[in-house]
């Protein structure tokens, strides 16, 4: 089948829901027990292409503390098809209107209390229910923030009854500890805890950037601005001098898609194209990239390198319509957005002012899993921009991963809404696919990046030995073009044995590490 199937409780217990849904639809069940103790599962609302929806529960206190209300929460995208926004249902409503034939609009229409409206800038990622609050977690232009909603419920008597919502933004800079003060807030990540108990007074979330460790916070539900360290890493002295001597900028490329650039440097670094630079890349799936510190961006950065994070269409930087753009007949433009923000680096834009950050020579790109599709088709289009590159657990083989049996192959049928059917969309499958489209001329193959490719024993997304096949292949048509072995060891592939999807031990980032500083030599 092409849908997800889950079963949920509410944070409060007050309901359970069943979701199905894919990358393109979705339908919501509501288990209801009927007078004989009979569970049964009714549908929300009719399914179309298109409307992707999301229930849970909150209880609301009536003002004056006398009596409550329970709430259903519906995230959806009906009116506007791209980002979400979010209303509140009362209970009884709710279930007088849901049903298999009903559209979500008209049920809304006549039920629905507005918490948070659709934005075309702002997205909603996220939404936590509370009693008598909601925490809506958003994205803008690859940015974190946080609202918190607070519900109030005035009776004008059985059954009347008024559900207000108030919206406040979350500022959690001026609460971190002092090593976060850099300038940094909009480059902060927030994860949020599990916070299981609904009736809970805080929400404790964990803030991360570029330049910092995770750092715990409690932030109260009804004064959001007094927020409470719970813990924070320290730093060495001489590790704390090292950070703040670097800087987190916020760039965008010269193309007319502005795709957006997280970089990092040392302050004061000459931008004339002599620095080292690892660029990751991912935009896939409507998925963003973690860009929180890691020991081994510590180790390149105090040697001069440039980290930076190309958010390309097809992520969730900046959205539902980020993505679309980026999937199926448009999956191109993650390749393109990637070739622009390369040139752009590299001070090439057409037009522009920018500085060279790094140049070809010194350029390596990080990608994992369908990253490494747009990575290595990248280096396909243009080798000539590109050093090395780092895929791991690398989705390289696209043709021959679609045209696999949907019925005996695990997940092919769910990877259509990604990357179109192949009976459709089969020629931007065949411009896309990196095993099919590499070097076919001597110059190319002298030029093709260097190449670091991994695949864990027990990976169940993309077997081990799809990026086995890709180095195979490649040192095969180098030895062809080349007429001999002088390119062959460029291309490495690592088995990681008792290895999955996410492995990355330390001693493999050390490697990685070890790869950049070779290469770059």
């Amino acid at each position: 089948g092409r849908f997800f199937l889950d079963v949920v409780a509410a944070r409060d217990r007050g309901m359970v829901f069943v979701n199905s849904n894919s990358r393109t639809t979705a339908q919501v069940w509501v288990l209801r027990a009927d007078k004989e103790g009979t569970v049964r599962a009714v549908p929300v609302a009719r399914r179309r292409s298109g409307l992707r929806y999301f229930c849970d529960h909150v209880e609301v206190d009536q003002v004056g503390g006398v009596g409550s209300r329970g709430f259903v929460l519906v995230t959806h995208n009906a009116r506007a098809k791209s980002n979400f926004e979010v209303c509140a249902v009362e209970e009884s409503r709710f279930f007088e209107g849901i049903g298999a034939d009903v559209e979500l609009e008209d049920l809304l229409a006549d039920a629905a209390v507005p918490v948070a409206t659709h934005s075309t800038e702002r997205h909603i990622v996220d939404v936590h229910a509370f009693r008598n609050h909601l925490v809506l977690f958003d994205r803008e232009d690859g940015n974190h923030s946080m609202r918190i909603a607070h519900l109030k419920l005035s009776e004008l008597g059985a059954p009347g009854f008024i559900l207000t919502s108030e919206l406040e933004d979350v500022d959690l800079e001026p609460s971190l500890p002092s090593e976060f003060q850099l300038g940094i807030g909009p480059f902060l990540t927030l994860d949020a805890h599990p916070n299981l108990d609904p009736t809970a007074k805080n929400l404790r979330v964990a803030v991360s950037s570029p330049l910092n460790c995770p750092c715990e916070l409690d932030v109260p539900l009804d004064s959001p601005r007094s927020v409470t360290v719970v813990s924070s890493l320290e730093f060495s002295p001489n590790i704390q001098q090292m950070l703040s001597s670097l800087t987190v900028q916020r760039l965008h490329s010269a193309s007319s898609a502005r795709v957006p650039i997280t970089l990092v440097h040392q302050k004061g670094a000459k931008m004339d194209g002599s620095s080292p630079l690892l660029l990751h890349v991912y935009g896939a799936y409507g998925e963003c990239i973690p860009t929180s510190l890691k020991p081994e961006h510590l180790l390149l950065l105090s040697r001069g390198w440039a980290l930076a994070y190309a958010y390309v269409r097809g992520g969730g930087e900046r959205g539902p319509n980020w993505h679309r753009e980026g999937r199926c007949e448009h999956k191109m433009n993650s390749v393109h957005d990637l070739l622009d923000c390369l040139e752009f680096l590299h001070g090439n834009s057409t037009g522009s002012a920018s500085e060279a950050v790094s140049c070809p020579e010194k350029t390596v790109l990080h990608a994992h899993s369908a990253g490494a599709l747009t990575a290595a088709a990248a280096a396909n289009t243009r080798p000539d921009l590109i050093r090395a590159m780092i895929l791991k657990a690398g989705f390289v083989d696209l043709l021959g991963t679609m045209h696999a049996d949907p019925e005996t192959t695990p997940l092919v049928a769910h990877e259509y809404d990604e990357w179109g059917h192949p009976e459709e969309n089969q020629e931007v499958m065949r411009q896309l696919c990196p095993m099919t489209n590499l070097p076919t001329d001597e110059d190319e193959m002298r030029h093709f990046p260097a190449v670091l490719a991994t695949g864990g024993e027990h990976d169940r997304r993309v077997p081990f030995e799809m990026p086995l096949k890709y180095i195979l292949k490649l040192r095969e048509r180098s030895r062809k073009l080349l007429g001999s072995d002088e390119r062959a060891d460029a291309f490495l592939y690592l088995f990681e044995k008792g290895g999955s999807h996410f492995d990355n031990e330390g001693w493999a980032a050390a490697r990685d590490v070890a790869f950049c500083l070779e290469q770059t030599k």
